[in-house]
């Protein structure tokens, strides 16, 4: 079976790998259901994990069949079956935009084998192959980690652009919580950050005589920092927080390059909102999303998708102002 598998072109395959990302846009859209959860019952101080879910309106239980995320609001019409109340339509949008984050980073980064990360990856393996056998007769197990772990730094980031959207602040604990995790992950597993600390330098699992832990704790520390800076410059605490977050997973540079493309973005969209006339910081849940929780989201997935090439550049940066 190896053997015929490995006769076939990359793209030999391509029903296997729609569904097997499709796979993943479904896992996306059951995670997204469960962010809307969170968006509506965090702020209440309600648990997101006792309690079923109901109609905002009547109270009644949803049943299982109209729980399907997108298709359930889909097939209800936007309307509760017991009471026929409306149903916003943000419910599947989140579902559905969830599930596309998680589908791309599927599809860029765990079915191309790695070819989306920066060269000086430990979880690229040159030569490796992309494609479904790849996944299915070569599996590269620190791929697949990171693939998720990434999957969780967009979902978390984009579960504190709804709160925010809302008008709620991100809990701090939710969010030393989520420092602490992404933190402690990257020292036990140092392969889970692609990068050292000089650009197209070293990674942190060939850090030399420098003690692996300390070397990833010394990635984590100039991630954060660097997410800070930035994202107070552009101001808004889930643009802050969101970069220091992005810092620590996936470091310093990472962080800048967010933050350098987030700035464009951000006057762009101030632009717009001046022009539809929208009232001051904090008046109003579209001058919410001005605040650059969803554009960060943005900006992270932009960055991952085209991680090699951005690093590179930074890389080559690096070493002209080295040489001068």
């Amino acid at each position: 079976m190896r053997e015929w598998m490995g006769t076939l072109a990359a793209d030999g395959l391509p029903w296997a790998e729609a569904a097997f990302v499709a796979g993943f846009v479904a896992l996306g859209a059951v995670v997204g259901s469960f962010l809307n959860v969170v968006a509506h019952r965090v702020p209440r101080g309600e648990s997101v994990v006792f309690g079923g879910s109901h109609c905002p309106a009547c109270g009644a239980a949803i049943r299982s069949r109209d729980n399907v995320p997108v298709l359930g609001w889909l097939l209800l019409g936007g309307r509760c079956r017991d009471c026929a109340a409306a149903i916003s339509p943000r419910y599947p949008l989140v579902e559905a935009a969830c599930a596309a984050i998680v589908g791309t980073v599927a599809a860029v980064e765990l079915l191309s084998g790695g070819r989306n990360l920066p060269a000086t990856s430990a979880v690229f393996v040159d030569g490796s192959r992309p494609g479904i056998d790849m996944l299915l007769l070569q599996t590269n197990w620190r791929l697949v980690g990171l693939t998720l772990f990434h999957c969780g730094l967009l979902v978390t980031l984009f579960s504190w652009a709804l709160l925010e959207r809302d008008g709620h602040p991100v809990p701090r604990l939710w969010f030393r919580a989520t420092v602490g995790i992404v933190v402690v992950a990257g020292v036990l597993w140092p392969w889970l950050q692609p990068v050292g600390l000089v650009p197209a330098g070293r990674a942190v699992t060939a850090a030399g005589g420098i003690p692996v832990p300390l070397a990833a704790l010394a990635v984590a520390a100039a991630g954060i920092a660097t997410g800070w800076a930035v994202g107070r410059g552009l101001g808004g605490r889930t643009v802050r927080d969101g970069l220091m977050i992005v810092g620590a997973a996936m470091g310093w540079q990472a962080a800048l390059q967010a933050g350098l493309i987030l700035l464009p973005l951000r006057w762009v969209w101030d632009g717009l909102c001046v022009l539809a006339g929208v009232p001051g910081p904090g008046t109003s849940p579209r001058e919410s999303l001005r605040e650059g929780g969803f554009l960060v989201v943005a900006v992270v997935l932009l960055t991952i998708g085209c991680w090699k090439g951005i690093d590179g550049a930074m890389g080559a940066v690096w070493r002209w102002l080295a040489a001068t």
